[in-house]
């Protein structure tokens, strides 16, 4: 009887260890590959000016923090037009390999490295940082956020953010024009 009841409480302990084990090889399982095509496709629209699709992939607090959808899509319309209007032209977006994934309170993280080439008439830019990129539903959609990566900036806007993901900060560099 004994030895039944040892049974039982380790098939128990291996339960709940197979569970542990199943959560952790789906976190691990994600497939980075469809995170890098909607990154593309969020990546792509932001920077065409196609915001209607771009904001479907945009993480929600990045557009709070801006005021909301039409204000969001208001201030990056003038952003990009201002661009243009300066002789500013958007080339491409390359984009690296997704990160490690980090579970983050019922969230799960990762990092892209994004890399934007665009030009004037006088020199020609490629800026260099890391989106974030969020799911709330296990990893089944995933949603973006750029721009102000600093320490502060993160903690406020994503309090259970996985410290061990660690996120580049925009740099840029430039080729004068010949």
């Amino acid at each position: 009887m004994q030895n039944l009841i040892l049974l039982l409480k380790s098939r128990k302990s291996c339960s709940v260890f197979v569970l542990l084990l199943i959560s952790f090889i789906n976190v691990k399982a994600q497939d980075t590959a469809a995170i890098k095509r909607t990154a593309r496709t969020w990546a792509e629209c932001f920077w065409n000016g196609n915001f209607e699709i771009a904001l479907k992939y945009t993480e929600a607090r990045l557009i709070a923090n801006a005021g909301g959808k039409a204000e969001f899509t208001s201030n990056m319309k003038h952003t990009l037009a201002g661009m243009k209007a300066e002789g500013m032209a958007f080339h491409s977006v390359e984009l690296g390999e997704v990160s490690k994934i980090y579970k983050a309170g019922n969230e799960l993280h990762c990092a892209i490295p994004q890399k934007v080439s665009m030009s004037t008439k006088k020199a020609h830019f490629i800026t260099s940082s890391d989106v974030l990129a969020v799911s709330i539903d296990n990893g089944k959609t995933w949603k973006f956020y750029t721009g102000d990566l600093s320490e502060k900036t993160i903690k406020k806007l994503f309090p259970n953010f996985n410290k061990q993901l660690v996120l580049k900060q925009l740099s840029a560099s430039v080729v004068p024009s010949s």
